[in-house]
């Protein structure tokens, strides 16, 4: 007798032995199945990070982009307001100065204004009422310059009649403005 093959249909493992070997599949399974969630949770951090981080570069590139069309637009704005500014005459310019004044006026608070006009006209008697030579200082006064005049005003000492140069600070020295000598 000789025996080529065998074949085995069926095996019943003892019932302990199927538990264990259930357990182990079960085991199998869940841990299967942690790494897979574990990996999904993983990936999907991954994707949000990338897409939080698409998004603030194109937020910067859009702000940029903002900036630089608010800029250029304001660019543009201030080249219309020059050539029109370029082109207006003193009756405009009148009109102008009408309207500030009334906007001015228009508040509940009370204002004092002495237009431009009325300080050039004053700008003499002031002349003549601080100089101690009466009407030849201010004759000397107004050859020197209007800031010899405002100087003498404010009651600074004035160096020598060939010079405009002003001393306004007691001691000859001011923060930022070179020493009298």
């Amino acid at each position: 007798m000789k025996v080529t093959t065998v074949e085995i249909r069926e095996i019943v493992p003892p019932k302990d032995v199927q538990e264990a070997m259930n357990k182990q599949m079960a085991a199998e399974r869940s841990r299967r199945a942690m790494v897979t969630e574990a990996d999904g949770h993983r990936e999907a951090a991954i994707k949000m990070a990338e897409g939080d981080k698409q998004a603030a570069i194109l937020k910067a590139e859009d702000d940029k982009q903002a900036a630089i069309l608010r800029a250029e637009g304001f660019a543009l704005a201030l080249r219309k307001v020059f050539e029109v500014a370029s082109t207006v005459d003193a009756k405009t310019m009148g009109l102008q100065y009408l309207d500030a004044l009334k906007a001015l006026g228009a508040g509940p608070a009370t204002k004092i204004v002495l237009p431009m006009e009325f300080t050039a006209w004053l700008r003499p008697l002031i002349e003549v009422g601080s100089s101690p030579r009466g009407a030849g200082g201010a004759q000397q006064a107004a050859e020197k310059g209007p800031s010899a005049a405002l100087a003498r005003s404010r009651g600074a000492a004035t160096y020598g009649p060939s010079t405009s140069r002003t001393c306004n600070h007691p001691n000859g020295w001011v923060p930022g403005v070179p020493p009298c000598v």
